[in-house]
């Protein structure tokens, strides 16, 4: 049995960050034999959150790069699919998705796409727009960049569960090393529970 795992990262949160880094091992334990990771090769400044031109320009940015460089990927070749993504990368994942499910339509395509999940670090709001199918989210009430109620009733209309952490930013980090180092191993935990379900 063939999975793949696409690792969708932040603007400023690379692919071997903490939580990224170690889903990606986590996957790989649950099986996912192929990997494929974004690296975005564009930054903004602290501008972006003051912005909403900027910011919507790079969200676009990034769902075309999404766009542009998973485009070769034979889906049908694969049993099960897993997305993977912090930030703005939440974005380009679940827009992503939304093209496949459309592209599959089962009244448009003979192919049925293979079961996909999305594990989602810090999603933004935007990332709401898109019909998620099956995804678990994380969340910290210190997120800046997340406007936590309006992310949680979101969630709730797309069935998706969110996991809330207290005083964690939008790295899901409080300053206390050894609350951050307990949060990882259970969201971690999480995450495997969710890929084995």
């Amino acid at each position: 049995m063939s999975k793949i795992v696409v690792v969708f990262p932040g603007i400023g949160y690379t692919s071997d960050k903490p939580l990224l880094y170690y889903a990606q091992k986590v996957a790989e334990k649950c099986g996912y034999d192929e990997s494929r990771v974004l690296e975005y090769d564009f930054s903004y400044k602290n501008s972006l959150k003051q912005d909403r031109e900027t910011y919507r320009r790079a969200c676009n940015r990034v769902v075309k790069f999404t766009e542009e460089n998973l485009k070769g990927i034979d889906w049908m070749s694969y049993d099960k699919i897993l997305f993977i993504s912090k930030s703005i990368g939440t974005i380009a994942a679940a827009s992503f998705e939304y093209d496949l499910a459309r592209f599959f339509n089962k009244d448009r395509s003979p192919f049925v796409l293979p079961p996909l999940k999305q594990i989602m670090f810090t999603p933004l709001e935007e990332t709401f727009k898109y019909p998620v199918q099956n995804a678990l989210g994380f969340c910290g009430t210190a997120d800046t960049w997340s406007r936590l109620d309006r992310i949680q009733k979101a969630a709730i209309k797309q069935y998706i569960p969110i996991t809330v952490y207290e005083n964690a930013n939008h790295s899901l980090e409080t300053g206390n090393m050894s609350e951050d180092l307990k949060n990882m191993a259970e969201i971690m935990a999480l995450c495997e529970q969710f890929l084995k379900s």
